[in-house]
């Protein structure tokens, strides 16, 4: 495997600048989350004050969709460097990179469902084309963890049903 060696060290590099870009986002998160409740507490009482507050909410609600959606994108960066090493690596670690992979689809998946509630109510102008984001990013996921199961079978003689 020395003939990989200086492809794995990249995958190694990009991970790790993956992994910190995830951590960030759970930072985003947790402010966009914070913003959705601000919003939820803005004052009702008046025509004006609804409208702002309903304002407030979509604007809060659809950032609060983005970083999960920035989550998938980059996540999804996390499983292509997986394939890469189930395609390249060390058969004796192969199906530690299969698991890699398996655990960023679900992870892809995961953010997809909070992508999802946080558009719940918002104009379906402004949701649809996050939902359809999110829907290629799932799909081209599962499509990618379907080539990882097949280099199993290929690379690592396992027998993993399709």
């Amino acid at each position: 495997y020395e003939h990989v060696k200086p492809q794995m060290w990249q995958i190694l590099e990009e991970a790790e600048t993956l992994r910190r870009n995830l951590l960030e986002a759970v930072e985003e998160d947790a402010q966009a989350f914070e913003a959705v409740m601000a919003a939820l507490k803005l004052p009702k009482e008046t025509p004006e004050q609804e409208t702002a507050r309903q304002e407030a909410l979509q604007k809060a609600n659809l950032h609060a969709a983005e970083i999960p959606l920035k989550v998938a994108q980059i996540t999804s960066s996390v499983l292509d460097l997986a394939h890469q090493a189930v395609a390249l690596g060390n058969l004796n670690a192969i199906t530690d990179a299969a698991s890699a992979a398996t655990l960023a689809h679900s992870a892809i998946m995961c953010a997809g469902y909070n992508v999802r509630i946080n558009l719940s109510g918002l104009d379906p102008s402004l949701a649809q084309p996050l939902l359809d984001q999110i829907g290629t990013i799932e799909n081209q996921a599962t499509e990618r963890l379907k080539d990882v199961r097949a280099l199993l079978r290929e690379r690592g003689g396992l027998q993993i049903p399709d």
